[in-house]
């Protein structure tokens, strides 16, 4: 039995390909930093939130939060600069799921 990767090795070209997967998801990919600053949004994220990457990048991230729920995006920071939080995935609006 061949234990070989059936895709070859990308080597310098992963950063590339990774980053032009991200771009061309029809999911919403957004980073930010610990101050919730935004640094990276998609045309994903464009299509779902109704925002350009050049009106999100180096802005707070807390212009998507829902009303009524002010203290989330705080406390998620908190969680990540604990190393509580490893990533999160959910649905726009959708409450958090923490492990």
């Amino acid at each position: 039995m061949s234990t070989s990767h059936p895709y070859p090795p990308y080597g310098d070209m992963a950063p590339t390909m990774l980053a032009a997967i991200i771009e061309s998801s029809d999911d919403a990919i957004v980073s930010k930093d610990l101050n919730g600053i935004v640094t990276s949004w998609n045309k994903g994220a464009e299509r779902v939130f109704g925002y350009t990457a050049e009106e999100m990048i180096g802005t707070p991230i807390h212009r998507l939060i829902p009303p009524g729920r002010p203290d989330e995006e705080p406390s998620i920071l908190e969680r990540v600069r604990r190393g509580q939080v490893h990533g999160e995935r959910r649905a726009p609006g959708a409450r958090a799921e923490y492990r």
